[in-house]
């Protein structure tokens, strides 16, 4: 009934503090004391027909018993009086046996009565007494289930409060600690960055000395290597008239050899 309630309202919860509220205002709602009563009118109509069916059936039992016992009674006296018709004191005596037992049957049937009414009030008054119990303890119990929940409902409150400042805190930690980490990172990089400058600084240089003492030792080998090849072509000059007579034989001879060639081709052909 309550979630059914709560389903058609117009604007349905949605988080669990609206439900918990949702909750409360339904259970308020409803009418409590009426359904008790009502529940309590039921019980009681129902146990007082139970008892009425009882005593019914009690006492039709123990009618047809009372009037087995008097048919079984009257079947005998009246075998003992046909047995006892000669004589007359035997039927009177048989009267005032009769006379005797009906005053005495009258007498227990009154005490019977008597006492079944006693037992039977006896009995009204522990119902009545039993259902007052039970109605206070049922109306107890009633309250101690509304107090545990709304107990219930306000621990969940508490822990869906709980749990919102918990996300809270931890958006607020993933924040900052998003903040300090891109803040080292920028450090980081620019530390990185000065190192880098300084360190190529450092590296040019050493650079720059060493091709600067590179340069100026291939600069004297090569002073030292042109002087001497200087003074080889000063001494090789004398020897380059006759290196370019040479050259000249050698190439007439390779012209007539290929002359000579090329005409053994020609008659070859």
């Amino acid at each position: 009934m309550i979630g059914r309630r709560v389903r058609q309202r117009q604007r349905p919860p949605t988080t669990l503090a609206e439900l918990g509220q949702a909750l409360k205002k339904e259970l308020n709602r409803l009418p409590q004391m009426a359904i008790g009563r009502l529940i309590r009118k039921t019980n009681t109509e129902n146990r007082l027909q139970k008892q009425t069916q009882r005593t019914d059936r009690r006492n039709k039992h123990r009618a047809q018993k009372g009037t087995q016992k008097t048919d079984h009674r009257n079947k005998h006296r009246e075998q003992i009086t046909e047995t006892n018709t000669e004589t007359n004191r035997s039927q009177k005596q048989t009267q005032k046996t009769d006379h005797r037992k009906k005053q005495i049957t009258v007498a227990n049937t009154e005490n019977r009565s008597q006492k079944q009414t006693q037992i039977t009030d006896h009995r009204n008054k522990h119902r009545e007494q039993i259902t007052e119990t039970n109605t206070w303890n049922r109306s107890q119990k009633q309250t101690q289930r509304t107090d545990h929940r709304n107990i219930h409902i306000e621990q969940i409150t508490e822990q869906t409060q709980k749990t919102d400042d918990r996300n809270k805190h931890r958006e607020q930690i993933t924040e900052t600690n998003t903040d300090h980490r891109s803040q080292k990172q920028t450090e980081n990089r620019l530390q990185k960055q000065t190192w880098g400058t300084d360190h190529r600084n450092k590296h040019r240089e050493q650079i720059t000395e060493t091709n600067t003492e590179h340069r100026n030792k291939h600069r004297a080998q090569i002073t030292e290597t042109n002087t001497e090849k200087r003074s080889q072509k000063q001494t090789q000059g004398t020897n380059t008239g006759n290196r370019n007579k040479h050259r000249e034989q050698i190439t007439e001879t390779n012209t007539e050899n290929r002359s000579q060639k090329q005409t053994q081709q020609h008659n070859k052909g």
